[in-house]
């Protein structure tokens, strides 16, 4: 009959091994992601010293997975970044345009199906390097769900040269960056005010127009 012990021992130390494996997948994320794709894209072509300019990372999302908005809802996370950018430089935070409602009874969350592009504005500095172009560099993580929840990450890069004159558009991505504008939330209208009052189980939002 053999050792009935043993056998046990054996199968606990195959599942803890199957238990390690599976963590250190979750912890290593695949470099292709298989329910995401994201791309590091800028809204012109080339970088003016000393100004201002915006780059989006542009998700594009298997069918029927999400990822989360910064304000998640009930559960999730929303997508974090790490720049990696020239001396310099740097990086304002993201600007978010309006979620998707994404109800999973009696959950309700809030974030984006399909693909979306969220914006960042850059700055560069006055004196430039020798070298005529900028490598912009982050490292993207997210959580991207369906009927299960997948950590995943991604290094995206994006070089762009440096040019004196005031730069052009990419006709690529202008109507994407302005759709996204479009998007973004705006500050009330000056006049306006809004109380909110918190209750049992309920909010009440008031807003006056005059």
């Amino acid at each position: 009959m053999g050792d009935p012990l043993g056998r046990l021992g054996s199968r606990r130390l195959t599942c803890l091994i199957c238990l390690l494996l599976a963590a250190g997948c979750l912890r290593a994320a695949p470099a292709n992601p298989p329910h995401a794709r994201i791309t590091l894209v800028s809204e012109q072509i080339s970088i003016q010293p000393g100004s201002k300019f915006w780059v989006g990372l542009h998700f594009e999302l298997e069918k029927h997975w999400h990822i989360y908005w910064v304000n998640p809802g009930d559960s999730g996370e929303p997508p974090r970044v790490a720049w990696n950018l020239p001396q310099g430089f740097r990086a304002g935070p993201i600007k978010w345009p309006a979620p998707r409602r994404l109800e999973n009874p009696p959950l309700v969350d809030y974030g984006y199906e399909d693909d979306v592009l969220l914006l960042a504005p850059l700055y560069s500095p006055r004196r430039i390097p020798a070298r005529r172009s900028a490598e912009l560099r982050a490292t993207v993580k997210w959580l991207v769900c369906s009927s299960i929840c997948i950590p995943e990450q991604q290094h995206v890069a994006l070089r762009l040269p440096y040019k004196d004159d005031p730069p052009s558009y990419d006709p690529r991505w202008r109507k994407a960056f302005d759709r996204t504008r479009e998007q973004l939330p705006r500050l009330m209208p000056s006049g306006w005010s809004a109380t909110v009052l918190s209750e049992a189980n309920q909010f009440i939002l008031s807003v006056k127009t005059g």
